[in-house]
């Protein structure tokens, strides 16, 4: 990670900055827009143990992956 995204993703996953996601999407929405040809049909979250969910209250890459599915999809 660039130090700037790096701080983004831990601020977003461990300090509950939920409004951050449209930030990430953005930003993976660039990422993607190098990639030519669009080679996936799926977008998909990341399961996480039932207890660490608990305990941070949401998945982030589900919270992204829902937000990528709706647009790009």
């Amino acid at each position: 990670y660039e130090n700037g995204v790096k701080k983004l993703l831990r601020a977003f996953k461990f300090r509950r900055r939920l409004l951050l996601q449209l930030n990430l999407v953005r930003l993976l929405e660039r990422r993607l827009e190098t990639i030519p040809d669009k080679p996936w049909d799926l977008v998909a979250a990341v399961p996480m143990p039932a207890p660490l969910k608990r305990e941070r209250g949401f998945n982030q890459s589900q919270l992204i992956a829902e937000i990528l599915q709706k647009h790009h999809l």
